[in-house]
């Protein structure tokens, strides 16, 4: 919040100067300063190096899966294909201590 407010402060009060707060400055140069500025950046915003493209940008998508997992329903009555049952058994063993007490 600090640099934030200062960044502003100081940027902020460089928008004043285009209006006249002193007799010894030019408020008229920094104000067509400004003007020509703003024209530039309008004209040349299309103009530049080229942005870098990424592998990800140019590489071709791979075509959809159906069971890709965004694709299963949220509904559990509609059936899923290729859906398995699981079993699970479970055996339990005595302990030793139980079994020489018998």
């Amino acid at each position: 919040m600090r640099v934030a407010l200062v960044v502003i402060l100081y940027y902020g009060s460089l928008v004043w100067y285009l209006f006249p707060i002193d007799q010894r400055i030019s408020w008229e140069g920094h104000a067509c300063g400004f003007f020509a500025g703003l024209l530039a950046a309008f004209i040349y915003k299309n103009k530049g190096p080229e942005r870098k493209k990424y592998k990800f940008e140019t590489e071709p998508e791979l075509p959809d899966d159906e069971n890709a997992y965004w694709k299963i329903p949220d509904n559990p009555e509609v059936e899923r294909k290729h859906e398995t049952t699981v079993t699970v058994r479970y055996h339990y063993k005595e302990d030793d201590k139980e079994s020489e007490n018998k």
